[in-house]
């Protein structure tokens, strides 16, 4: 949807046009999180990276309790 010379647009079509980009977006969005949350190798490998994480930020506040302490 490209403006011609000559045409005008109000803030209602720009807004529509934004939504509906937006919304295509998201859809795109999760259609890929479903595609790759289905594949169980995946989920193992984002697993095993929340773990790693958690478990850094764990040691690290621990870490910063004992100096305190």
């Amino acid at each position: 949807m490209y403006l011609l010379e000559g045409q005008t647009t109000t803030i209602g079509t720009l807004f529509s046009s934004i939504s509906t980009v937006i919304t295509k977006i998201l859809e795109l969005f999760g259609s890929v999180c479903t595609t790759l949350l289905a594949n169980p190798i995946f989920q193992i490998t984002i697993g095993i990276v929340i773990l790693g994480i958690v478990m850094s930020l764990v040691f690290t506040l621990v870490r910063k309790m004992k100096r305190r302490g």
